[in-house]
């Protein structure tokens, strides 16, 4: 009954002429899977996908609790796990352009922070299920990355919406296979060309304070400049230092470290959010392994040596905190430079 309403509300033959009683009938999707977080498996299989986007395309357009509505169901369907056919349904429904209506209403109700977080979070959850690299690449090409760096601009009062776009930017520059490749760098370069790497600077800057906006905006850096180290993929053979270099230099440029720091320093009483940004300087500091020394020494120059030091002293007996504070020195030290 619901896939039929939407169909109905898509094509512009549903009784609309009360968006209250709209409103409500398609709140209905979210409200039952808010209560049935199973059937999430269910609405997908029912087809609900396409036919959200496509009430996206039409009233959720115009009207702002329509759309906040209609995303809110396809971030609470679209949940992983998913059955494996599943998957590659809701890959193919990427591929065929489903991405398409969620940014319009993005950029329909930009200062509206209500429909950001749930378009954001569908957004998330979708790319999560998508079992191929091909739809990391179709949300790219639909202009995903500009639109949540858009939201983040818009709503930097929000620390949902800016939590959540470092949650997605950071879902967009996986690698999902076990090396870094030149694909994978293409992918990253195009999120520094969206915006992406100065919007994750300014959530740090503007709520860096926060412990979840820290965590997640701290993680999504460290994942774009991702270059090897002791954890995680290496660059493959074939990837360029030019490619590596210029996601660093992104970082550096857009002051990322220096909010780094004061985030250091905001949080020094919490280990798992220190954790969070001790990668992303060690992230940064690795680069210099392919490229040169000048991302170490940027980390060098913002005081991540002392930084480094403070969490150390302060989590001696923290085994976790003490690698990852390890790991920025292990960077630095690869980094080829004597000084």
């Amino acid at each position: 009954q619901v896939r039929e309403h939407l169909a109905a509300t898509a094509s512009g033959q549903a009784p609309t002429t009360s968006p209250a009683w709209l409103e409500a009938a398609l709140e209905a999707v979210p409200r039952r899977l808010r209560a049935n977080p199973s059937d999430g498996l269910a609405a997908l299989r029912a087809g609900l996908l396409p036919v959200s986007t496509l009430a996206l395309e039409g009233p959720g357009r115009t009207s702002p609790p329509i759309a906040r509505a209609v995303c809110r169901g396809i971030q609470l369907m679209a949940v992983p796990p998913a059955a494996v056919q599943v998957r590659k349904d809701v890959d193919a429904a990427l591929h065929d352009g489903a991405f398409a209506p969620l940014v319009g209403v993005m950029g329909a109700h930009v200062t509206v922070g209500a429909v950001q977080f749930p378009c954001i979070a569908a957004v998330v959850n979708l790319v999560t299920i998508a079992p191929t690299v091909q739809a990391l690449d179709a949300a790219i090409a639909a202009g995903v990355a500009e639109s949540i760096v858009n939201a983040m601009d818009h709503n930097s009062a929000d620390e949902s919406v800016l939590e959540a776009g470092c949650v997605a930017l950071l879902h967009l520059s996986e690698p999902r296979a076990n090396a870094l490749t030149p694909e994978v760098y293409a992918r990253k370069r195009a999120l520094v060309r969206a915006g992406g790497m100065r919007a994750l600077s300014e959530a740090l800057e503007k709520k860096g304070h926060v412990a979840a906006v820290a965590a997640a905006a701290s993680a999504a850096i460290a994942k774009a400049c991702e270059a090897g180290g002791p954890r995680g993929p290496a660059p493959a053979a074939d990837t360029s230092p030019e490619d590596i270099d210029s996601v660093a230099q992104a970082a550096i440029s857009s002051g990322a470290l220096g909010h780094l720091m004061t985030a250091m320093a905001a949080h020094a009483d919490k280990a798992e959010v220190l954790m969070y940004l001790l990668r992303a300087l060690a992230q940064v500091g690795h680069s210099s392994e392919r490229t040169g020394p000048h991302p170490a020494r940027a980390v060098v120059g913002a005081g991540g040596v002392e930084a480094v030091a403070a969490a150390m002293a302060a989590f001696a007996q923290d085994a976790d905190v003490q690698a990852s504070a390890a790991r920025v020195l292990i960077a630095l030290s690869h980094s080829g430079d004597a000084e």
